[in-house]
Order: structure tokens, then sequence, then C-alpha cells
């Protein structure tokens, strides 16, 4: 998942605009990497001049393999002028995400997704471990209205303290109404609140999914 941040009014889902043309470039070269799998790529509902980017790769090694590639040089060189100025914490937001099971939630129009940044195995208390792995065998039963996964790298939250932690993430299709998912049930709801009270902070993006 990577995340990045273009000017307001930036328009990427046409071709035909400057910044369209190279994003298609972009889009086009990474399907074309060893170890592809997939793509969706979506605007923030609540700010459209931000994206998120993700890929399906076969591996972890897949993806940075193709990082070190010429091809990979050329897309960075093309797509990061574009890019919203922004201090170096704010610039591109990239780690790796091992979703549980499979899930057409990618395939919906729009897409709420929501990051709870979590204390590390040994920081955590001995009381939410149980409390953490009973809410993710929700997720896991529930994986037609929702998918989760544990990123592989620690990363910053945005709280004060602003400490690397775990994060977890958990992705619902959206239902176009505010605050709302096509997955609000009790379990959803039950599933969601849990996450969010065992976590230090959590942050959320809904996505209109473009193809």
């Amino acid at each position: 998942m990577a995340f990045l941040p273009f000017p307001p009014g930036t328009i990427l889902h046409d071709p035909s605009t400057p910044a369209g043309a190279v994003w298609k470039r972009v889009l086009n070269d990474v399907s074309r990497a060893q170890g592809y799998c997939g793509q969706h790529w979506g605007y923030h509902v609540e700010e459209p001049g931000q994206v998120w980017y993700l890929v399906d790769w076969e591996s972890v090694e897949a993806h940075t393999t193709y990082s070190t590639t010429p091809a990979y040089a050329d897309i960075n060189e093309a797509l990061f002028p574009l890019l919203a100025p922004a201090p170096p914490a704010a610039l591109p937001r990239m780690f790796h995400v091992r979703f549980q099971g499979l899930s057409g939630v990618w395939d919906e129009d729009a897409v709420k997704v929501s990051f709870f940044y979590m204390d590390n195995d040994r920081d955590m208390p001995a009381i939410k471990t149980p409390l953490v792995a009973a809410a993710l065998e929700q997720v896991r039963l529930l994986e037609d209205k929702m998918i989760g996964g544990w990123a592989l790298e620690a990363m910053p939250s945005s709280s004060k303290d602003d400490r690397e932690r775990r994060l977890f993430v958990l992705a619902q299709p959206w239902n176009g109404q505010q605050g709302a998912t096509m997955g609000d049930d009790d379990v959803s709801t039950a599933v969601y609140e849990a996450l969010n009270g065992l976590s230090i902070h959590n942050e959320e993006s809904t996505l209109r999914i473009k193809r």
C-alpha cells in the first residue's frame, strides 16, 4: 500500500491530462513487473487530492526486487514531480500488508480503510493480548464483509508521541453514507469498536476505487 499526496485538482483517471498520462504509464509499467498479481487505486473521499495505491504481489521479495530495477526508477522519476510539496514525514507512505484470506472488498466502487496503531507485543498489556486475538479472528470469519491484516513494517502513528507501532489495516465496502459501510451490522460494528478500543490511535480513509 502506498499513500500518494497530489495537489488538489490533480486528475489521474483521465489519461488525456498530463498527470493522467503519467499515472497510466505507472499503472502499465507496474503491471508488467515480475511477481505482479493485480492493483487498485482510489481517491480519498475526504481529501480528493490524495490517493492510495494498492499492488498485490506474489511476495514482498517480488516487490523489493522490482524496486531495484531501472523501470522502477523511471516511473519514480516521472511520478515524484507531480506530488504535492510536503515535509519528509508526509511524503509517500509505503508499507506491506498481509491480508487474511481472499475477499472481493477491493472490487467494490468505494472502500473504507481503517488503520489501527497498536502496542508492540513487548509493550502490550497482557490483558489486551487475547482480546486482540479474538477481534482478529472475527475479522477472518467476516471476510465477506471486511478484510484485515497486519502491516509487516512498524509505522509511526499520528499520535502525539509519534512512536513506531504495529499497524492493523481493516477494509470494508462503503455504501456512500457518512460513517457507514455496507457491512454495518451488530457483529461488524462490534469488531470495529473492539479494534478501536484496543488501539492507541486510529485513522480512516474512504476511497473511491478507480479502474
